[in-house]
């Protein structure tokens, strides 16, 4: 009995000591979480800044009276400096786009949108610059920017950065008349002013 229990002692001091035995080497492990990302805005000219990003600077489109008598009606478009600006991290190879949706277009008005290319700031897998649409009656929406991805995408926050934003805008003189009979009565050389939602949203390409 006496030599049993002097075994088992043993063997609990050799298994502790096993145990607690340290060598040259050890190991630890690290989890790396990226998360997908998609954030955009529309913003002015200048430099991001703070934890908000600036509004973008609102558009004008006005119809006025021409110079001459019996000459077409005069349309201007003012903005301020206008920019795109996304940051976008897809994985799997799929890629986004950026869509353009107008809550209205008012009846003889189309309204052209044109993104430039990204400047230099831009970094990684940016869409492709350089398309115009046109949104004219039930045309209210379509793809603005595409191919972002896969992998990181990101504009830049910095001066002029960001795809460059340009509106136009024309009229059609038949149409206008079915404009003429459905705008409230704003009174002899009164102005009436329609106002347009434009929105952007950044999402996967199908």
């Amino acid at each position: 009995m006496k030599k049993l229990i002097v075994i088992l002692v043993m063997a609990l001091m050799m298994s502790a000591f096993v145990m607690a035995q340290d060598s040259n080497t050890d190991t630890q492990t690290i989890t790396v979480t990226i998360n997908e990302i998609a954030l955009l805005a529309v913003t002015g000219a200048d430099a991001s800044t703070g934890e908000t990003t600036a509004d973008a600077p609102g558009v004008t489109i006005a119809v006025t009276q021409p110079l001459l008598a019996g000459a077409a009606p005069i349309v201007e478009v003012t903005h301020l400096p206008t920019y795109l600006r996304y940051t976008s991290l897809r994985f799997a190879g799929l890629t986004r786009k950026v869509t353009t949706e107008f809550s209205m277009i008012p009846a003889g008005f189309s309204i052209s949108l044109a993104a430039g290319a990204a400047d230099s700031s831009a970094k990684g897998n940016v869409g492709a610059g350089g398309t115009t649409l046109e949104f004219v009656g039930a045309m209210l929406s379509g793809d603005l920017v595409t191919s972002i991805g896969p992998g990181l995408a990101r504009t830049g926050i910095e001066l002029n950065a960001g795809h460059p934003l340009t509106y136009t805008a024309a009229i059609d003189e038949t149409a206008l008349n079915t404009l003429g009979n459905d705008l409230a009565d704003g009174g002899f050389l009164y102005a009436v002013d329609t106002v347009i939602t434009v929105t952007f949203t950044l999402v996967d390409e199908s």
